[in-house]
């Protein structure tokens, strides 16, 4: 379904080893601010269709960001789906956070909460009796799963571990050495997004620039700005056709698709008509 990812701010502080925050770091435009403000979030979310659910996740913590309780406060008020990943790093206010999110079943629909692991991958992770009531207080909702990034998590039990990626090829391998990591392909066929046709999965920086998707750390395509622009202007826009014709060519190319996990391949060259096809 479509979704925009809300990035509440740049250079996140947990630096997970199987997260590039150095390539989004580094390709972030340097005079742009860096945590996303909440008249600028209701500016944007104004834009957004009703239809596109709204994710507290992104390229960082959503919760290193102060006023992120009050985003997800304004975006349940105003009637829309959401989705919340977060390590609870930062939640100063848990119980409340808590309360919206068990007030409007109906509009919620992941909450995960990413432990830390006994792999310390969670670099920046800082134990503390706020963070353990955070953990608590989660785990009386309904619904939440939590997860981690290793075999074993230092903050109790957890419901599924997170098979790490490249992101398209952005991370750097050295970090994870001795660690089970899927590799991405280099796609030499035409291919589509597997997870959306549309490209319509899409993540928001602090400064209104919206990226591809979460692989995009290394801000490749952009599509535009929702402080300058309307949402509908991102799929018209040359970025996108840049994109969907790289996505056509044979051989390898700039798109970030071409070397993603997630990406479906298809050899148009050995296609048949549909009366060909066994059945």
């Amino acid at each position: 379904m479509p979704t925009l990812e809300i990035t509440t701010m740049i250079g996140c502080p947990m630096r997970c080893t199987f997260c590039p925050q150095d390539k989004l770091v580094a390709n972030y435009p340097m005079d742009a601010v860096r945590a996303l403000s909440l008249d600028n979030f209701n500016t944007i979310l104004a834009k957004v269709p009703r239809y596109v659910r709204i994710d507290f996740s992104g390229m960082a913590e959503p919760w290193a960001n102060r006023f992120a309780t009050s985003m997800l406060a304004d975006t349940l008020v105003d009637g829309r789906n959401v989705a919340v990943y977060t390590t609870l790093q930062g939640m100063r206010d848990p119980e409340r956070v808590a309360t919206l999110l068990r007030d409007r079943p109906s509009q919620i629909e992941h909450v995960v909460v990413h432990l830390p692991d006994s792999r310390g991958n969670m670099r920046g992770f800082r134990d503390s009796e706020q963070y353990r009531n955070a953990v608590e207080i989660f785990r009386e909702l309904p619904g939440v799963k939590f997860m981690t990034m290793a075999e074993s998590s230092v903050a109790g039990s957890t419901d599924m571990r997170w098979n790490p990626i490249t992101r398209a090829g952005n991370l750097d391998l050295q970090q994870i050495e001795g660690q089970d990591i899927v590799l991405d392909p280099v796609h030499r066929t035409p291919v589509t997004c597997s997870f959306t046709p549309f490209y319509d999965q899409n993540v928001l920086l602090p400064n209104g620039d919206v990226v591809l998707c979460c692989m995009d750390y290394s801000v490749k395509h952009r599509l535009g700005n929702l402080l300058e622009q309307n949402y509908d202007e991102l799929f018209a826009s040359q970025s996108m056709g840049r994109l969907h014709a790289e996505n056509m060519r044979y051989g390898a190319s700039d798109s970030l698709c071409k070397t993603c996990s997630r990406a479906r391949p298809h050899d148009l060259g050995a296609r048949k008509q549909y009366w060909e096809t066994p059945r």
